[in-house]
């Protein structure tokens, strides 16, 4: 489609504005700056509906002719030399969309929840950007989306800061939670490994520093996958936090999904966003250009406007990083689709060798088209997120099991008779009744009681268990001994 430029200079005061004069002083007073510019460009692209400009009193009505319009701002005589454009766009049509992004060096500034971004801004309604006269573009009035204060509706996507609450290291992993949030899910003749491990993109590339990422090691290569066979890292939104986006419901709205990738086999890979039934999805592809090495990817992904979501604390969106995929559950990707489908027909195998790595890290998925600067929460925010689905009584840096020798965190029972109970409460409220509750004897390869008086065990059974805590009952104990046991509650989707 043909750009259509809009250009006024000195002696074409661009409509009204060159009835401003009376007007100036009220201006300054507003805007307390004195800026000088012979002029600035901004480009609206995706027009796909009539939409109107307004500079000053006078409007620009835009037509669906046009994909991209050029507005080039004038400083009207009248102003002197107190020249600060201001521009107003309507979006007419809310079923499409209008992104605004500046021409060359200039820039467009906006606040989000509390942060300030740089970039494309979609417009919803209408929104008023000023100039400073030099490069900056910022809004002055409009909406602009927000999610809330956690904009990042991935938990735990900076794997320095996701507690890790399971452990760092699991080996011949095939399905399982590894890092919190995030289960590494396959059926494949392949063996990997799925580690924490100490390498990320630089605070020059990524603009944060985070030092660790969730690494996949191929031990035992599959270099034939089979038709219904799969290798994923995934992780489920609960409805509750996604419910916002209006999964389900008509009109466009967007998603963004951005992450840093570092793959030993270049080629293309894929995510897929699904439903809690797994009726309907979306496979979007990515490439991996250069082998090992640290690559920022960004797509964007339209809320789907059919189907059976769920708006409840079960699971309201899955997404899944690819990593093998069989022929009968891979579709076209970039559209949603009826079925279980899970990745691209042309995603890779790189599960084929030894030698293959998979890396991800700083994954984030925010509302709208733009790619949001990574959301930086301090870690006992994170580790508040992830308890809510899973918690245990050890220290974060020891992994549940029986005969750790850790009496640092256990539930503590000083027995008056041979029966008792000890309640335990959760630091965080569960997203619902833990579905597992598992016991640990610190001293012992069982999941009773430790007498630590006695160097004996005591049989434990798990009662009574809620959203905010459970019991722990025994018929075996001694009177005044003490008693030690740990525990872990999982309520994951």
């Amino acid at each position: 489609m043909p750009n259509r430029s809009i250009q006024t200079n000195e002696h074409e005061d661009f409509g009204a504005a060159r009835n401003t004069r009376d007007n100036t002083s009220d201006f300054r007073k507003k805007l307390g700056s004195i800026f000088s510019r012979d002029n600035l460009g901004l480009s609206i692209r995706s027009i796909s509906a009539d939409t109107t400009l307004t500079y000053k009193d006078a409007t620009v009505n835009v037509d669906t002719s046009s994909a991209s319009v050029t507005v080039t701002l004038p400083y009207a005589n009248s102003w002197g030399t107190y020249k600060t454009p201001i521009i107003t766009i309507v979006k007419t049509d809310p079923a499409n969309t209008l992104t605004v992004t500046a021409n060359g060096s200039d820039t467009i500034t906006y606040w989000q929840n509390g942060v300030e971004v740089t970039g494309d801004l979609t417009v919803e309604g209408s929104t008023t950007l000023m100039s400073d006269g030099s490069t900056a573009w910022v809004l002055i009035a409009g909406s602009v989306v927000s999610t809330g204060n956690n904009r990042n509706i991935i938990i735990g996507g900076d794997f320095t800061t996701n507690p890790w609450q399971r452990g760092t290291s699991f080996t011949g992993v095939a399905a399982a939670f590894t890092a919190d949030r995030w289960s590494y899910v396959a059926s494949s003749d392949a063996v990997v490994n799925v580690t924490k491990t100490a390498d990320a993109p630089t605070v020059a590339q990524a603009g944060i520093y985070t030092a660790h990422c969730l690494h996949l090691d191929v031990t035992t290569a599959d270099a034939s996958i089979g038709a219904t066979q799969y290798a994923f890292f995934n992780q489920y939104v609960e409805g509750l936090n996604i419910a916002f986006a209006g999964f389900g419901q008509s009109g466009n709205r967007y998603l963004n999904l951005s992450f840093w990738v570092k793959a030993t086999k270049t080629g293309i890979y894929s995510v897929s966003f699904r439903n809690s039934g797994d009726s309907r999805a979306y496979i979007a592809e990515y490439t991996v250009n250069a082998s090992d090495t640290w690559e920022e990817k960004s797509i964007v992904i339209p809320v789907d406007t059919s189907g059976t979501w769920l708006y409840t604390n079960g699971i309201g969106l899955a997404v899944s990083f690819i990593i093998a995929l069989g022929s009968s559950i891979a579709t076209t990707a970039g559209s949603w689709v009826t079925g279980a489908y899970y990745g691209s027909s042309n995603q890779v195998n790189a599960l084929d060798s030894v030698n293959n790595n998979f890396k991800l890290a700083l994954i984030r998925l925010t509302y709208g088209r733009n790619k949001q600067p990574f959301e930086v929460l301090p870690q006992e925010k994170v580790l508040e997120q992830c308890q809510r689905y899973y918690e245990k009584s050890f220290n974060i840096s020891i992994a549940p099991a029986q005969n750790t020798g850790s009496y640092v965190g256990p539930v503590h029972h000083l027995a008056s008779g041979t029966n008792g109970n000890k309640n335990v409460f959760f630091k965080t409220k569960k997203r619902t009744t833990p579905a597992t509750v598992t016991t640990y004897n610190p001293s012992a390869a069982n999941a009773n009681w430790r007498d630590l008086s006695a160097g004996a065990d005591r049989v434990a059974a798990v009662v009574a268990v809620g959203e905010t805590g459970f019991s722990i009952y025994s018929t075996s104990f001694v009177a005044n001994n003490h008693n030690y046991i740990h525990w872990s509650a999982d309520a994951e989707l």
